[in-house]
């Protein structure tokens, strides 16, 4: 069974449609990218997965069970981790109180377990968020996400505008959570990292799924994925 299934998912903003019915599977231990140019609804569909955002139409299955109308933070419980589009750190909060603010009780996982995770953020544990570097801000994202103790991590362009070997680092810190079993929905606009990394990938034009391809097949010929996308 799919831990994270929408179907027919349709939403927008006032008033207006950016997604017309998606449909899209996410598995435990793996990697399902969507990929498509700015504008295509790719952060929309990460909101509608967090509950940020309500779906007008459709609906999301959480490990069978119809979450449509459940809240952010019910699905945050439920085990929804969700690293937004642009970092959203606090500038005047320290490292460590945003992770000590973020860990919840059940968790497995621990304080201690991110700063081996990214050690520059424990280098960095007393500087303030509003100091630290775009790429230190994005670990911090990511850290803070995994102390609510998610089965799902949603990443909505976690490496814009990061340097190569940050860039690197985070995808490879990606393929471990995901080796270790958790289920990680990835949106990006450009196919480098999907294609190197996601088991699964789709296609997301004016808010409409238009390509489906594996991993497998996009590492043995990415041409067609690029090609989609150059349309």
């Amino acid at each position: 069974m799919s831990l994270l299934e929408l179907s027919g998912l349709t939403a927008g903003y006032h008033g207006g449609t950016v997604l017309h019915g998606v449909d899209l599977t996410v598995e435990p231990g793996g990697v399902t990218a969507v990929v498509g140019h700015n504008g295509a609804g790719k952060t929309t569909l990460c909101q509608a997965v967090a509950g940020l955002l309500p779906a007008s139409g459709g609906a999301v299955r959480w490990d069978g069970e119809d979450v449509t109308s459940r809240p952010t933070h019910r699905r945050t419980r439920m085990g929804i981790g969700y690293v937004p589009q642009g970092r959203r750190v606090f500038g005047s909060v320290s490292v460590a109180e945003h992770l000590a603010i973020a860990r919840r009780r059940d968790s497995a996982w621990t304080v201690d377990d991110m700063w081996e995770m990214f050690p520059q953020l424990a280098a960095r544990r007393r500087h303030h968020g509003g100091l630290l570097s775009g790429g230190e801000q994005q670990m911090l994202a990511i850290a803070r996400a995994l102390l609510t103790g998610p089965r799902l991590l949603v990443l909505d362009e976690p490496t814009e505008g990061l340097a190569p070997v940050i860039v690197e680092q985070i995808r490879s810190t990606v393929g471990r959570l995901a080796e270790s079993g958790m289920a990680v929905l990835l949106a990006a606009p450009q196919p480098q990292w999907p294609i190197a990394t996601a088991d699964r990938l789709c296609v997301l034009d004016a808010g409409r799924v238009t390509g489906r391809f594996t991993g497998t097949e996009v590492r043995e010929d990415p041409k067609p994925l690029i090609e989609m996308l150059e349309l």
